[in-house]
């Protein structure tokens, strides 16, 4: 939209130009009369006027797909440049750090799949954003990690624009149905971890769209559209899939559900092993209708469908919440490591506990050296789990400091009171992170759940 306003300027000033030469042609003196003035402004304010509703016109066909209302969400200007001071490491001029596969010279998708990451690979190579990747990547991990993350889940999106120097954060996390009260959960604490009335309004479609509209290269079909890569919407059962949902399947919510007996339980009633291929072709319906019209699931058809589905199984889900739903854009919170700017997603993102983080590592002052071997290597993943089991949700460097004094070289603690009453040890599934770095130095990091 910059280059297009710019354009905009340009012809107004160049009919401005003619619009003067015109008026010194009026005569030997170069002067009109009053009358001649006044028609001659006329007739410039009326040329002016058809130039801006033509360019407004181009404009507006430019953006593919994208109509008033369509992007559910903010669309204000609200991200924050980053200042000048943060010293943003340029690009390397070689190779990229090795990673676990090789050097990457061009670009890095990393997700918790592969043939995801492949996915997002492919979107660049097309000359896709960071953004392009990074959905086509999530959409992806819906189907393979669907444990994980997906279309019924929300997330949060850190955005950055090299050229511009520019971050911005998509908050698309789910939010309470209209009819949620805070007794709705008393009387059955399960009932908010199984069945349709734990689910919240889903927001990642909305947040796709609106980090689209704003950073997205590629036509949303392309972005979205996992059939031009895949031809079969099938998923091998990972091993991640088996424990969490084979602990799942116990209960009798999910054992009453006809779309995962459908889905996940074989024709003798168990689990299906390790391997086994699921097919899913409402799901691949469901991602076509979401590629050829990203507002049907909000307000069109798709989203009665999803609605009946809800209401159908005991939730309270309804079709104006979804109409509802919007996506927030945020100023991102940003901290400083070295020569390196963290950017992160402010509250009600867990962004403010990673600068904690990073606040207590700062006095260790790591470098290569503190990985140069695998004692050192320990000794420094160590101190980094332990500052992990002492953040709760502050940022002061000044209290970043007193906790890293906490930190012992040669223990742990298994009193969990020693690193404060509100750490536990759990251990939980149902989110996915995603990291892009495109060619032209604009980066994506995501995190995406639904809270399985």
């Amino acid at each position: 939209m910059d280059i297009e306003r710019e354009e905009l300027k340009d012809l107004t000033a160049d009919e401005k130009e003619g619009a003067e030469i015109e008026f010194g042609q009026g005569g030997k003196s170069g002067k009109f009369s009053k009358k001649c003035k006044i028609i001659v402004a006329v007739v410039v304010v009326i040329v002016i006027a058809i130039i801006v509703a033509v360019v407004l016109v181009v404009v507006l066909k430019k953006k593919e797909e994208v109509k008033k209302g369509e992007v559910e969400g903010p669309t204000e200007f609200v991200g924050t440049p980053i200042p000048n001071n943060t010293n943003i490491p340029p690009l390397p001029t070689g190779s990229c750090p090795p990673g676990a596969d090789g050097p990457y010279s061009h670009g890095v998708v990393a997700a918790d799949a592969p043939q995801c990451s492949e996915v997002g690979r492919d979107i660049l190579k097309k000359d896709g954003s960071a953004v392009d990747s990074a959905i086509a990547t999530l959409f992806c991990i819906g189907v393979i990690n669907m444990h994980s993350a997906g279309i019924g889940g929300g997330g949060f999106m850190v955005v950055y624009n090299r050229t511009r120097n520019f971050a911005e954060v998509f908050d698309y996390r789910e939010s309470a149905p209209g009819k949620a009260n805070t007794t709705m959960y008393v009387n059955s604490s399960l009932s908010s971890k199984y069945g349709t009335i734990a689910s919240g309004v889903p927001g990642e479609v909305s947040g796709f769209r609106a980090a689209w509209e704003r950073h997205g290269r590629l036509p949303w079909k392309i972005s979205s559209n996992l059939l031009l890569i895949w031809r079969r919407m099938d998923s091998d059962l990972g091993t991640r899939h088996t424990p969490l949902l084979t602990g799942a399947l116990r209960h009798r919510a999910f054992k009453n559900d006809a779309g995962l007996r459908e889905l996940l339980i074989d024709e003798n009633g168990n689990l299906k092993e390790r391997g086994a291929i699921l097919k899913m072709p409402k799901y691949a319906r469901t991602l076509e209708r979401i590629r050829d019209d990203s507002k049907s699931f909000y307000t069109g058809d798709l989203a009665k469908d999803i609605v009946k589905d809800i209401q159908d199984g005991g939730g309270i889900i309804t079709l104006e919440d979804l109409k509802n739903y919007e996506t927030v854009v945020r100023r991102p919170l940003s901290s400083k490591m070295g020569n390196y700017t963290w950017l992160t997603n402010p509250p009600p993102g867990g962004g403010a506990v990673s600068s904690l983080i990073l606040n207590i590592l700062k006095g260790y002052n790591m470098t290569a050296a503190d990985r140069k071997d695998l004692n050192s290597s320990v000794l420094t993943y160590h101190r980094i789990v332990e500052a992990f089991k002492i953040v709760k949700n502050m940022t002061n460097p000044a209290f970043g400091e007193s906790l890293r004094q906490r930190i012992y070289d040669n223990r742990t603690f298994d009193d969990y009171k020693y690193y404060g009453d509100f750490y536990s040890s759990t251990n939980t599934g149902g989110t996915s992170h995603l990291s892009v770095i495109s060619p032209d130095g604009d980066a994506v990091a995501a995190t995406n759940s639904i809270n399985l």
